[in-house]
């Protein structure tokens, strides 16, 4: 008799699956949108793959997912609040959106590498400018921390 095992790849990938979804529920603002800008570039890097390929269907569905990303990217924007310079991403982010349906119209393998270097490009100035705001918030911490030591350390001198 033949005993049936489950198929480890098939555990795996549901704990992968719950690993990957407990990034996000804990993932910060700047790390949300890190995690976006790898999701497109992964999906225009498969499409282009599958474009090249010939295989269409795989190509539009992978374009379409990095348009769905970007399309996030607009709707999340608060152009009132972050002004000229919203509005310049706003633009950006249309036209990449608009650049990656004309890709897929015309199967232009092409405009898909210039919109993913574009967004490897962006991913990075976000992560600097994410890396940097981290380390004003520790700075900031730790001056607030230093100032409680000071006042902790002056009351013992005091009581002493």
């Amino acid at each position: 008799m033949m005993m049936m095992m489950t198929s480890p790849s098939l555990n795996n990938n549901s704990y992968t699956q719950q690993y990957a979804e407990e990034q996000i529920k804990t993932a910060s603002k700047e790390q949300l949108l890190l995690m976006l800008f790898d999701g497109a570039v992964k999906f225009l890097r498969i499409a282009k793959k599958a474009m090249i390929a010939k295989d269409y269907e795989k190509s539009n569905n992978n374009l379409i997912k990095a348009q769905k990303i970007i399309t996030e990217f607009i709707v999340s924007l608060d152009v009132k609040q972050g002004g000229e310079t919203a509005q310049n991403l706003l633009q950006l982010y249309e036209f990449y959106y608009h650049s990656l349906v004309k890709a897929n119209l015309k199967k232009d393998v092409d405009l898909i590498e210039e919109i993913t270097g574009e967004l490897v490009n962006m991913r990075k100035m976000w992560n600097d400018a994410a890396q940097l705001a981290a380390k004003e918030r520790k700075l900031s911490g730790d001056t607030s921390e230093r100032q409680v030591t000071s006042a902790n350390e002056r009351a013992v001198i005091r009581q002493a």
